[in-house]
């Protein structure tokens, strides 16, 4: 490019002053060829004791069309990737909505079979997590349930008999006297 004088022999002064006086790693500046943005790049090249000897500058053709292309594929690939993530943690919530309320719909459908007068209700414990603490507990409060009521059933047959002693004394009682 030197040879065939499209750049210059000498640096631009914008990249001396950036390499060789402030010492910067990297410099860019721009300019134009044939109608096309032309974009350098200038760094310095150091020798062992740090100081620069040199500057090497790399051209690189600008072409607007091109990088905007590649925006839009680069664009469409991430539109593609944040759909992709957002069906993903769509399908994850659902699984674990799902998962959450199973233990929730069987304890709802345990109640109503109490409610009902079925007190022979056990659900399985599938964890020990809250949820797993709950149906515990409900597994407990059956079978206390249970118990109560039969004791309930218990007495009342007693008090039933008792009841009946009474009266038989009594009826014999009568002639007796």
């Amino acid at each position: 490019l030197l040879q065939a004088e499209i750049l210059p022999r000498r640096l631009p002064p914008d990249a001396y002053l950036a390499t060789q006086l402030e010492r910067r790693e990297l410099v860019r500046s721009g300019g134009s060829f044939a109608g096309r943005t032309v974009w350098t790049g200038y760094a310095p090249v150091l020798d062992a004791t740090g100081r620069v000897v040199a500057t090497v500058g790399i051209p690189l053709l600008y072409d607007e069309d091109q990088v905007e292309e590649e925006l839009a594929v680069t664009g469409s690939v991430l539109v593609a990737a944040y759909l992709c993530a957002l069906v993903l943690v769509l399908v994850g919530g659902i699984f674990a909505a799902r998962r959450l309320m199973r233990p929730l719909s069987e304890l709802a459908a345990g109640t109503r079979r109490v409610a009902e007068g079925e007190l022979d209700v056990e659900l399985e414990v599938t964890g020990r997590d809250e949820l797993g603490e709950l149906v515990d507990a409900f597994n407990r409060m059956t079978h206390a349930l249970k118990d109560a009521t039969e004791r309930a059933i218990r007495a009342e047959r007693e008090s039933a008999w008792r009841r009946m002693a009474r009266q038989v004394a009594h009826e014999i009682k009568n002639p007796l006297t």
